[in-house]
């Protein structure tokens, strides 16, 4: 071989090892994607991750897309009080606690309160909805996660 096809193909395999390298990172990136994605549409209750600054959804695990029959699409940019309680306006306006406005008023870690929500019947279903702050890299609350469980279920009249 000559010096400058040597030089050449040590040139094209330092190229290859870099693409290499970057296409096994973003695989890892995907896995792990995949893995907290398996683990959040395990949680047995509708789970949410909610923008406090105007509660919409950014996200919604299987069985809160279950609960509020919409696809991932749908949910996304809703509010929770669209989705969870059938109205425009959030709950505090009707009488009904807003975990997520007292969880900041509060600087809270974790706040639960009960709730009344919609039921995939059609009644009202009392609700313990636990909120918890995500923060991001500055420790300013980027996000927050409303995890629900269903206390009782009415039939509806």
């Amino acid at each position: 071989f000559h010096e400058e096809a040597i030089e050449f193909l040590e040139e094209l395999g330092l190229i290859i090892g870099v693409v290499l390298s970057k296409i096994y990172r973003e695989r890892e990136v995907l896995e792990s994607i995949e893995r907290h994605m398996s683990v959040f549409n395990s949680v047995p209750h509708p789970t949410f991750i909610i923008d406090p600054d105007d509660y919409t959804i950014i996200q919604a695990n299987d069985v809160a897309l279950q609960h509020a029959s919409m696809n991932p699409g749908e949910i996304k940019g809703s509010t929770c009080h669209q989705v969870i309680t059938g109205r425009d306006t959030p709950c505090e306006f009707h009488g009904e606690p807003c975990p997520i406005l007292r969880m900041l008023e509060e600087r809270s870690v974790n706040v639960t309160t009960l709730h009344s929500w919609v039921a995939e019947n059609g009644g009202m279903a009392c609700v313990e909805e636990s909120v918890s702050p995500i923060r991001d890299a500055e420790g300013t609350i980027d996000t927050v996660v409303l995890v629900a469980r269903y206390v009782t279920i009415q039939d509806e009249v």
